[in-house]
């Protein structure tokens, strides 16, 4: 404890001889100050306001600021040089009268200007009457420059160059002069990257050449306003890609060429309020991508659409007050996604439609105070779920809301809502139901007579609510109010700007505060507010007006009080007052406190604008009181635009009907044939409706799709049909073409002349150019298509033709009956016709016949050298092996029966002897035996005996002995001279064995005669190649 004392006394210390050294050191600079200067301010020697005319020769050399503003200096002068002050930073002269500065001003005053040359960073010449642009040498590290409030011109300024003079600089203030032109490359002919913000307020600028600022392609701020601009144009605002602020309010803008702010892609705050601005084209904010704030009050714009206000992706904050804004599209907000904050007010919006504010999900305060808003669509603000202020205070919005019942849907996180001066006679319990935290609640100013019970019950967060200037009706229905405001401190305090209207004795009560008096004082007598009897709550569906006729609609309510109750009618929320609108008002006593009053709202003449939402209201002194609300649709009967018409056309050609057709709500059209629905042109994809252009197409016409065609349009109004009807043509034509005839006399001639066409063409025949009529001889047959000569004569010979017509075209064709009679002179003709022919023909024969014969040579030669080829194989491969062959030699004597055979040693597995075969002396091998059995299998019958016998027969007569000749599979030869003989007779049994085992083991036979080989019929010689093909060779000799 000691030793923080101890500390505490040595840091008393050291701030006591800190005090002391400044202190000496203040005296020291207050004792070097100038005369009549202030040189309290630490580095600072005001001069200011002291009748200097010329700057102090005394100047400290400490100094860093120099004000010698309000001085009568008129030029920069000094009686003998003034030592340089080592850091001099600011020189003020404003409203010191200065017409002119010396470019070696500083020369002139200073004896060293090294030091200015380094340090001096601010010059102030406002407020003065220099004409011409000061350039003062040796400010080389000038950074700020302010020439404000003086007399420069256009011509002072047209040609000078600061790049050289000013090469630092960063801020040049130019406003309230009278500079009418910017001229191109304003200031600088070369790039001066330095210059950041640059003010030219309230000149007389009318026009900015092109590329003015294109020598400063750093410039930040660029403030033009109060001047005389009207157009804002691309060519000076190109190249200022670094711009984040545009200040151009208070001039004469009417017009924004397109893409105008397509460079300035950095920009962030635009200020475009009280000009002239109209109508904006599309694309006039296009480039903006960064663009944050953007202001157009006091213009005159009329509408906010998609076009003009698109691409502007980050803007927040959108302020469009004090215009004409009457309309607000749909889908505006589509690329505006980050918008914080919307101001509207003092416009002549007068609907809040459902898409007016869709899409603003960022948005938090809307303002649309002081327009002529009367209607609100249902669940308008549902996209606003961010949204914590809403002012919709001085609109007309008592109708609407009282009607409503989803005005504030999807304001779940609103705050605070502003709905004074509205007309606002009666708050329903639904009226604010979902602004769960909404804190405050402004009812000011609005002739409130009645506030239905938990009202406010949704929000337990509402504590400031203000129901000044209202006309509270103070009855039984009231007493939920009292318990309300009781519940919270805060409302209690409002509670003392609540009073009541009636009864008069609760209104004097209240003066102070609402809850001056007690619950129980708040009773209902005499029902003074009106009450529904009959209104349309019942109808379930909407009623339908047909266009053009009348209507009527009924209201009816009851009251106990002599105040006269005034009825209004509503469509959409809005006040119906146009002419075809009548109302008629009947008051009826009921009894002795309670009259019934009924309203009549006539509708005459119905229109499409008389469509809509209906309900009536009736108010008096003490209270409102609203109908349900009812739909009315109106319809019209459709009515035809276009109309088909009958159409014909020729087969294959193109078929176009047409029908439209307008109702309400629009009428379906429907096309029928014949009054059905099969379209032949349909079904073969040749039909085509194109609804877009009202128009029914039938391609490649047949004859089937001819027919009455309907169109029908119906709605639920009614409906109408208009029939055409589609003839389809076809030109005659001839089917085929007509020929020549020859015929003999006394036969029957048959001449056609077959044609089609639609409708079907008359036909008159002709002979030699004379008409040919009907006869006992000549008939006309399948429509006159087809004449029949009977008995033809040598009178029938000529020239026929046939005319077909129809109404559509005519068509002809003719040929020539020539009669022939037989004689020698035909003959003779006959026979030369015929030498002719084959005459004609004999070539193609003879050359068809020799390719045979080559063809059969050809095979010959072949086979012949094949077999001289393998003969010799087979002499060759006996004289190598001349042993182990064993035959049997059988002689046959076919016309005896009688057999003779001698055996030689047979090999067994050669070569089997069976007698059981039933021919006798017969000697077969293993596979022959097989052939046998499968010759007992075969059927007995209808087989082709005949050839077999003959084959058989032929064979007994020449008394030849066949040889057969088998290689076996194991390599054996038989001997050439030893033949193994196969038996043959007329029994049909032993042939047909005989011929199985053949077409299992064909042979080759030999004469043993003629010991010349022989070729048999192909069935002989087509086993022999299906058994080389399996490689078993056969061979004969």
């Amino acid at each position: 404890m000691i030793r923080l004392k101890q500390y505490v006394h040595i840091l008393m210390l050291v701030i006591f001889w800190l005090l002391i050294v400044e202190c000496s050191s203040l005296n020291v600079k207050i004792n070097d100050c100038p005369k009549r200067c202030n040189c309290l301010s630490a580095s600072v020697v005001n001069c200011a306001n002291q009748q200097f005319h010329r700057i102090p020769v005394d100047l400290p050399r400490w100094t860093e600021s120099l004000i010698m503003n309000d001085n009568p200096l008129e030029t920069i002068s000094s009686s003998s040089l003034i030592i340089s002050p080592n850091n001099l930073t600011l020189i003020d002269l404003s409203r010191t009268q200065l017409r002119f500065i010396d470019s070696e001003v500083f020369n002139n005053v200073f004896n060293d200007v090294s030091y200015l040359e380094k340090s001096l960073k601010n010059i102030n010449l406002n407020d003065n009457e220099l004409t011409q642009f000061p350039l003062i040498y040796h400010a080389n590290s000038l950074r700020w420059l302010s020439i404000a409030n003086n007399h420069l011109n256009y011509e002072s300024i047209q040609s000078i160059d600061i790049s050289s003079i000013y090469p630092h600089v960063q801020y040049i203030d130019l406003s309230n002069n009278s500079i009418k032109i910017i001229p191109k490359h304003f200031l600088s002919t070369t790039v001066m990257w330095n210059i950041t913000q640059l003010i030219l307020v309230n000149n007389d600028l009318e026009i900015i050449e092109q590329d003015a600022f294109e020598m400063f392609p750093n410039l930040k701020v660029l403030k033009i306003s109060k001047n005389n601009l009207q157009i804002i144009s691309k060519s000076w605002l190109n190249g200022l890609n670094h711009l984040r602020e545009l200040d151009l309010n208070y001039n004469q803008i009417n017009k924004i060429d397109i893409l105008a702010f397509e460079a300035l892609e950095s920009l962030i705050s635009l200020k475009i309020r009280r000009n002239k601005l109209n109508n904006l084209d599309d694309g006039s904010f296009w480039g903006l991508t960064n663009l944050q704030k953007l202001n157009l009050d006091h213009n005159n714009i009329s509408e906010i659409s998609e076009g003009w206000i698109y691409g502007l992706e980050s803007l927040k904050e959108l302020t469009i007050k004090h215009n004409s804004i009457a309309n607000i599209g749909d889908n505006v907000w589509n690329s505006l996604r980050s918008l914080i904050e919307i101001n509207l007010s003092y416009n002549r919006l007068q609907h809040i439609r459902l898409k007016t504010f869709d899409k603003l999900n960022s948005l938090q305060t809307l303002k649309l105070s002081n327009n002529n808003i009367s209607y609100v669509d249902d669940n308008s603000f549902r996209s606003l779920k961010n949204l914590q202020t809403l002012d919709l205070s001085y609109n007309q919005l008592s109708w609407t809301l009282e009607g409503s019942t989803g005005f504030f849907n999807g304001l779940a996180h609103l705050r605070e809502l502003r709905l004074d001066n509205n007309q606002i006679r009666l708050i329903y319990k639904h009226t604010f139901t979902g602004l769960s935290n909404l804190l405050m609640l402004n009812l000011t100013a609005n002739p409130l007579s009645s506030i239905q019970a938990d009202s406010f019950e949704w929000s337990s967060n509402l504590n400031r609510i203000h129901l000044e200037q209202i006309d509270l009706l103070c009855d039984c229905t009231m007493k939920w109010l009292y318990q309300w405001l009781q519940t919270n401190p805060k409302r209690q305090q409002s509670a003392r700007k609540i009073h009541c209207k009636y009864p008069h004795n609760l209104a004097i009560r209240t003066q102070n505060s609402f809850l001056d008096v007690q619950p129980e004082e708040f009773k209902c007598q005499h029902f003074l507010k009106p009450y529904l009897i009959e209104d349309f709550s019942n109808l379930s569906k909407p009623i339908a007006a047909i266009k053009n006729d009348d209507i009527r609609f009924n209201c009816k309510v009851a009251t106990g009080s002599n105040d006269k109750i005034q009825f209004k009618w509503f469509r959409n929320n809005q006040l119906i007052e146009h002419d075809r609108a009548q109302i008629e008002n009947i008051a009826q006593p009921f009894s002795d406190n309670v009259t019934h009053y009924t309203s009549i709202l006539h509708l005459i003449n119905i229109q499409d604008d008389d469509q809509g939402r209906y309900h009536c209201m009736a108010s008096n002194s003490y209270g409102s009181v609203y109908s349900h609300k009812f739909s009315v649709n109106v319809y019209v009967v459709p009515y035809f635009l276009k109309r088909p018409y009958n159409v014909t056309v020729r087969i294959g050609h193109t078929a176009k009907l047409e029908c439209s057709a307008k109702g309400q709500p629009s009428p379906i059209v429907s096309w029928q044939k014949d009054g059905g629905d099969n379209f032949p042109a349909a079904m073969e994809r040749r039909m085509h409706v194109m609804p877009a252009d009202d128009v029914f197409f039938i391609v490649e016409v047949k004859k089937t799709d001819m027919g009455s065609y309907s169109c029908h349009a119906a709605n639920d109004a009614g409906s109408i049909v208009s029939t055409a009807y589609l003839n389809v043509i076809e030109i005659p034509s001839l089917l085929r073409k007509m020929v020549d005839i020859k015929s003999q006399p006394g036969q029957t001639v048959s001449l056609e002349c077959m044609a089609t066409g639609i409708p079907v063409p008359k036909v008159v025949w002709f002979k030699d150019g004379q008409l040919l009529e009907q006869t006992d001889r000549h008939f006309f047959t399948a429509g006159g298509q087809r004449l029949i000569i009977a008995k033809s004569a040598l009178s029938d010979q000529g020239h026929y033709s046939c005319n077909i017509s129809n109404t559509y075209g005519t068509t002809s064709d003719s040929c020539y009956l020539e009669m022939v009679t037989i004689s020698k002179r035909n003959s003779d003709n006959f026979i030369t016709s015929f030498g002719y022919v084959m005459n004609e023909y004999c070539s193609i024969v003879i050359a068809i016949v020799i390719c045979v014969v080559l063809t059969s040579l050809a095979w010959i030669v072949v086979i012949c050298y094949i077999r001289r080829q393998h003969n010799s194989h087979l002499l060759k491969t006996f004289e190598n092996n001349p042993g182990n062959h064993h035959c049997m030699e059988t002689s046959i004597d076919f016309n005896q029966h009688a057999q003779t055979s001698k055996f030689t040693d047979c090999d067994e597995s050669d070569v089997i002897c069976d007698s059981d075969t039933g021919i006798e002396g017969s000697c077969q091998s293993q596979e022959d035996e097989r052939s046998v059995q499968e010759y007992h299998s075969l059927p007995r019958k209808n087989h082709p005996f005949s050839s077999m016998n003959r084959h058989t027969s032929s064979l007994s007569r020449h008394k030849k002995t066949f040889t057969s000749f088998q290689q076996n599979r194991s390599a054996t030869l038989l001997s050439l001279k030893c033949d193994r003989n196969r038996i043959c007779n007329n029994d049909d049994d032993n042939f047909y064995q005989k011929n199985i085992i053949a077409q299992k083991h064909p042979y080759h036979y030999q004469s043993t005669m003629m010991m010349a080989p022989r070729t048999f019929s192909y069935r002989d010689i087509a086993p022999i190649k299906q058994q080389q093909q399996q490689h078993d060779h056969y061979y004969y000799y």
